[in-house]
């Protein structure tokens, strides 16, 4: 696949000590039977030609890119999801930030998501979790080769190099639980922590509320 050129930076979570977290996207891992097969669309993704939202991994040189209809979905889900299980809480949609987003639609060219986390530093901190639910979903498409094309994508041509489908490996150490996604090949493509362990029980934090 093609892809031009982009700036983001998104902190790779590096966690060390039980299995599954140390080993990371091993071969040992990736045949274990634990190991989940995720299948990703990406001519689904470029289908339109349309402009995408993506994220730039600086350490592997790879590029995530999601539909802008895909995003919005998940963040209206995510928000519904908040209402619903802290009913006392207001989250405005700025808070995630979709009404931000909204805003944004139809985009003009390839947008880089990260722009919103300088927005507001609470959602910086949660785009792995967006990203993760996206790739679990295979609303995804994975470009190890950024150099974007968008009337080649659209068409049926498919760089051999990006997966089709990739593997989801859960991971936890004493502190932390989350998911790791890598390709057949062993190249991570993502790695999130959902949650922090503390007295021997799992929890995650919701978001702050509005003021």
């Amino acid at each position: 696949m093609n892809h031009g050129s982009f700036a983001a930076v998104v902190c790779a979570l590096l966690v060390a000590g039980a299995a599954n977290a140390s080993g990371g996207c091993g071969q040992r891992e990736l045949r274990d039977k634990s190991a989940a097969t995720v299948t990703l669309s990406p001519e689904k993704v470029f289908a339109s030609g349309q402009p995408l939202f993506y994220l730039r991994y600086t350490n592997g040189v790879h590029v995530l890119y999601f539909r802008p209809e895909d995003v919005v979905a998940f963040l209206e889900e995510e928000l519904a999801g908040l209402r619903a299980r802290y009913p006392t809480m207001t989250f405005s949609e700025t808070r995630l930030p979709l009404g931000w987003i909204r805003q944004d639609l139809p985009l003009k060219e390839d947008t880089d998501l990260f722009k919103y986390g300088l927005r507001n530093p609470g959602f910086a901190l949660d785009i792995d979790l967006l990203v993760a639910g996206l790739l679990d979903k295979g609303l995804a498409a994975v470009d190890f080769l950024p150099l974007r094309n968008p009337h080649q994508e659209a068409g049926n041509s498919h760089d051999p190099n990006d997966p089709s489908s990739i593997k989801r490996i859960d991971w936890n150490t004493r502190e932390e639980e989350g998911r790791i996604y890598c390709d057949a090949s062993g190249r991570e493509i993502h790695r999130t922590v959902d949650a922090i362990i503390v007295g021997g029980s799992s929890s995650s934090s919701p978001r702050p509320a509005d003021p």
